[in-house]
């Protein structure tokens, strides 16, 4: 294991990063530590060219041990979705909007009639905590919103134009059908 927590552009997961040079199709091997235990399930490989290049990455196991019971209940995954787009403070937009704590999640995109536009959240918005968690990293957000419990409402912490509120958000379930990145939290 050569880093754990990576995003790769998944947005419900961080995975594992190794350096086992795995070959093309490998894909839903375990990867296995040294005591024997699965610790993953291989997902993607680094490769300019189709052949491994000794990079590849693994969904840890414990998100899998999450998902497991669904599937065996209904044959699928449903997660929690806002209905929002979130984006990534850096330290100039954290000026610009008068952010003074680290962190947060901006909210350049709202879907009309979703769990966030019900709940109040507005473009511009910057998403301080997420149900008693503090939003440190943005790209946490998504995934939390996607294990939140259908139906469950969740307060966030939002700071708008210099003020700090509270909102109520009761997430629904991530729709069927292609999305769009925008629609991902």
């Amino acid at each position: 294991v050569s880093g754990k927590g990576r995003h790769i552009g998944e947005v419900y997961d961080r995975v594992i990063q190794t350096d086992a040079p795995l070959n093309p199709g490998s894909s839903g091997g375990p990867l296995i530590n040294l005591s024997g235990q699965v610790v993953g399930i291989n997902k993607a490989i680094v490769s300019e060219t189709g052949g491994s290049i000794g990079i590849s990455f693994a969904t840890p196991i414990n998100s899998v041990k999450e998902i497991l019971p669904q599937l065996k209940t209904t044959g699928k995954v449903t997660r929690g979705w806002a209905g929002l787009a979130i984006q990534e403070m850096n330290s100039a937009l954290a000026d610009t909007l008068g952010v003074k704590k680290p962190g947060g999640a901006l909210v350049p995109g709202i879907v009309k009639g979703g769990p966030a536009d019900r709940g109040g959240v507005k473009l511009g918005d910057v998403i301080m905590e997420f149900d008693g968690k503090t939003v440190s990293d943005a790209l946490d957000l998504p995934i939390w919103i996607a294990r939140t419990p259908l139906g469950k409402q969740v307060q966030l912490k939002i700071q708008r134009e210099q003020r700090e509120m509270d909102l109520n958000l009761t997430v629904a379930e991530l729709p069927q059908g292609p999305m769009q990145k925008k629609d991902i939290g």
